[in-house]
């Protein structure tokens, strides 16, 4: 199939190299002889029928999964891909692996961080074939609260590859995923599981918010964006993902000595003046809709969103209150993160996408058992640089890939249903109805155009944010589309 020459553009633009060194292959192959499942420092688990739950086209499965009810509570088992076993510092593969720091996904193509015989093969959590895993064991009470905890390098089977979709079909009346037994046992305690988890979240004030996700893919030439809302089974496996990613970073923050370099990711809560400009648009927002009940009063945001409308203006308080706090990043030391509501995070569960997970498992295992290398420290300096450069690009990628979307979109003329999000002294922020994706209108290109606090006019007409209206494209000029705008 031809490549959009966008495609192309992308692929050049941000120096992407869809295919592996030689020498990464070679290690790759020599691995695929000798995967180290007979290894007989591993725990046997092969007897729970693990399962994974993932996008339907996944192939790169990071991370299965085994629920089991207790008479109070449940017994989980969370396994993910062993890749730290595979992609050891020194090595060809490691190397490539700093270089490129995670796997870029573009629309019809993916640049994979590891050779695909080892992300979609050896290493791969693929069903009906016995694999390498770490493994969190933790016990949890009827709360959903961490009784016990243990981490194991196990030998796993997986019995089925179920999507999220299928899964949440089932549990909603429909065609059942899997008939290997244990399985639909194991999904059910994920359910009681899960909701669980997100009451605890709930309880320690995490902030959940509306959000779109719009998933783009390549049909023939063109970009088709399709919204795509997570359901009820990705939240739940979601919620157990980030417990063991809280679990692993805890044990990494309680270690001391200089024979342990572990990588967290980081979150500081927002400062008071970004909550105090976030009541006051919601009082703004609130006033102008006459909607008493967006005043955003004494109560924890998290609380406060959690009772919000999921439509009309209150979509741009989600908005806002999603982009009130900074962005996340990497760092030598643990810290909080606000965004999931831990006192240390890391990442463990995408090893075979992110180099950073690679480091995390390596300095995991070295805890208690120290077999690092004088270099671990510049390595460690090195993989925080590196996954920092590789999320920045896929932020870019995904920005590129947007703009496309919205060139195939607006360039017929025209007129798209949108909800204007924000406004300042520049621009206002629209969010089209169908796909979600913003789009900028520069306040210099709107006829007789002026902004006072939340209500922009132009033409005329007066739009307050959270009113929904029509925008279509008059020219484009300096790689900016000229917008018009109707009520």
């Amino acid at each position: 199939m031809r490549r959009p020459e966008v495609l192309r553009e992308l692929i050049q633009r941000f120096e992407l190299r869809p295919e592996l060194p030689e020498g990464c292959e070679r290690e790759a192959e020599a691995w695929v002889q000798d995967p180290g499942v007979d290894d007989p420092g591993l725990i046997e688990l092969r007897h729970l029928p693990f399962c994974t739950i993932d996008e339907v086209h996944s192939k790169d499965l990071d991370q299965a999964l085994h629920v089991e009810a207790l008479p109070v509570g449940w017994r989980l088992h969370y396994a993910i891909a062993d890749a730290g076993w595979f992609v050891r510092p020194g090595t060809a593969v490691f190397e490539e692996a700093l270089i490129r720091g995670a796997t870029c996904y573009l629309p019809g193509l993916v640049v994979p961080m590891l050779p695909l015989a080892l992300s979609e093969g050896i290493v791969s959590l693929n069903p009906q074939v016995d694999r390498r895993a770490l493994v969190f064991r933790v016990e949890l009470d009827g709360d959903g609260a961490v009784v016990s905890e243990e981490l194991l390098r196990a030998r796993i089977h997986s019995h089925a590859k179920l999507s999220y979709d299928g899964v949440q079909a089932w549990l909603d009346g429909g065609e059942t995923p899997t008939d290997e037994v244990g399985v639909l046992d194991s999904l059910r305690a994920l359910v009681g599981l899960g909701s669980a988890r997100l009451n605890e979240a709930r309880s320690r004030h995490v902030l959940c918010v509306r959000r779109s996700e719009v998933d783009v893919r390549l049909e023939g030439l063109r970009f088709v964006a399709l919204d795509g809302a997570r359901n009820d089974v990705e939240r739940y496996n979601e919620q157990v993902s980030l417990l063991c990613n809280m679990l692993g970073a805890e044990r990494m923050a309680a270690a001391r000595g200089p024979d342990v370099q572990p990588v967290f990711r980081v979150h500081a809560p927002p400062e008071p003046v970004r909550m105090q400009e976030l009541r006051d648009f919601c009082r703004a927002l609130a006033d102008a809709h006459g909607q008493p009940e967006l005043v955003w009063r004494e109560e924890p945001l998290s609380v406060f969103t959690r009772r919000l409308p999921t439509e009309g203006p209150a979509v741009a308080i989600h908005r806002a209150a999603l982009r009130a706090g900074g962005r996340s990043g990497y760092a030598a030391q643990p810290g909080p993160h606000h965004g999931v509501g831990a006192k240390a995070y890391a990442r463990f569960t995408a090893p075979m996408r992110e180099v950073v997970g690679v480091w995390t498992h390596k300095e995991v295992w070295e805890l208690g058992a120290p077999m690092g290398t004088p270099d671990d420290e510049r390595l460690r300096r090195q993989v925080i640089r590196s996954a920092s450069r590789s999320h920045n690009r896929q932020r870019q990628v995904d920005k590129a890939v947007n703009r496309a979307v919205l060139d195939q979109l607006l360039a017929d003329g025209r007129a798209h249903t949108a909800t204007l999000m924000a406004v300042s002294e520049r621009s206002a922020v629209l969010q089209l109805r169908d796909p979600a994706i913003e789009l900028k209108a520069y306040v210099e290109d709107l006829p007789s155009a002026s902004v006072d606090g939340i209500t922009l006019r132009s033409g005329g007409a007066t739009y307050r944010v959270g009113q929904r209206l029509q925008v279509r494209a008059r020219d484009v000029y300096s790689d900016r589309w000229r917008l018009a705008l109707t009520a």
